[in-house]
């Protein structure tokens, strides 16, 4: 698959920086960019990020389809010398497992899909096209010239977010004149070790940032923070005893537990005014599943628990009382003291009988 010229890499399954210096000696009347980095990529002009994307290219079986991105760059570009550069991070292409990942516990059923990479390193591939004044066009792809350098991204995980040491960061290297000594040149791939699907441009709505919010506040260990997996993921192995997958206690208790996270950081009481009311149904629901001993027996309990040495009600339960409580302080919020009482006097049995 080389529509877009050669596959460079750094060599590791860790981000990395790549960059390249060129001259345009004219005027520049058009100028376009294709650009594939796997598993995600930001490209630079001029020290510029191009475009309004994030999480470019979009997600899909490497093995049978590859997007490239598509950019109008004219307006990036200017006669005399200029430099490119990409960041190429993980995502799905090779998910990094250093720090955190996630895996089906040893008490459930193999997962009779897992994760496999879709390569050994992290990959860049672009095509810049130039036409000048005069009429003649100009390509550059990516190649062994291209100097590439270690990202201050070290760690970068679709589970685990990322770590980052800022002692690597290359103040900038997307810059004309940086000075890249210490960077190494780029390794091409063969066809062997290229991404194998078919290369085509992204075709689906990409991802944009659509509003900012200050940050007010960060509360470390304060309160359950609900699993990071989305709710809506259609699983079909159900496992008896622990409730059906659609049924996943800390993922339901989303709408009441993150609406909570949301409005300590950003101070937005609509949060909790559109989802106060789906949140006393979901705990409602909760209720429904409560033992005669007063605890919740339903779920997967701990997933970082693969031995099952910590009693599933240990975990349900806590989510109970922790939806309770929450709920008790967005009716105060909302002024709805009769609520709140009830709320309160239900967390508080919880947590005294817990």
């Amino acid at each position: 698959m080389r529509e877009l010229g050669m596959w460079i890499t750094d060599g590791t399954g860790n981000p990395f920086y790549a960059r390249k210096e060129f001259d345009c000696e004219k005027e520049i009347t058009s100028a376009t960019v294709k650009v594939c980095g796997l598993g995600q990529f930001v490209f630079w002009l001029n020290g510029k990020k191009v475009g309004d994307h994030e999480l470019d290219p979009g997600w899909t079986d490497y093995r049978k389809l590859v997007e490239y991105v598509t950019f109008d760059v004219k307006d990036y570009l200017h006669k005399g010398k200029n430099a490119l550069g990409a960041e190429i991070g993980n995502g799905w292409y090779l998910k990094n497992d250093e720090h955190y990942s996630f895996s089906f516990p040893a008490f459930m059923p193999p997962n009779p899909n897992p994760y496999r990479p879709f390569g050994k390193s992290l990959v860049l591939a672009l095509e810049l096209t130039i036409t000048y004044s005069d009429g003649r066009r100009e390509i550059i792809r990516a190649d062994d010239n291209f100097r590439v350098h270690r990202h201050p991204v070290i760690q970068s995980n679709v589970y685990g977010s990322e770590t980052i040491d800022r002692r690597l960061a290359q103040d900038g290297w997307s810059k004309p004149g940086f000075n890249d000594t210490e960077w190494n040149n780029a390794a091409v791939l063969s066809d062997a070790e290229a991404p194998s699907g078919k290369l085509i441009e992204q075709f689906q709505p990409p991802i944009k940032v659509i509003q900012k919010y200050p940050a007010n506040k960060v509360y470390p260990g304060d309160g359950l923070i609900p699993s990071q997996c989305p709710c809506y993921i259609p699983n079909v192995l159900p496992v008896p005893g622990m409730g059906s997958f659609y049924d996943i206690i800390p993922w339901g208790s989303s709408i009441i537990l993150a609406a909570r996270w949301h409005y300590l950081f950003y101070g937005d009481i609509k949060i909790i005014e559109d989802n106060y009311d789906a949140g006393l149904r979901y705990l409602e629901h909760l209720k429904s599943k409560v033992t005669p001993e007063s605890f919740i027996k339903h779920g997967l309990g701990d997933w970082g628990n693969p031995k099952n040495e910590l009693a599933r009600e240990n975990i349900e339960t806590a989510f109970l009382y922790a939806d309770a409580i929450t709920l008790a302080w967005f009716a105060e919020i909302l002024g709805r003291s009769e609520e709140h009482e009830v709320l309160s006097t239900h967390a508080a049995g919880v947590k005294r009988n817990y």
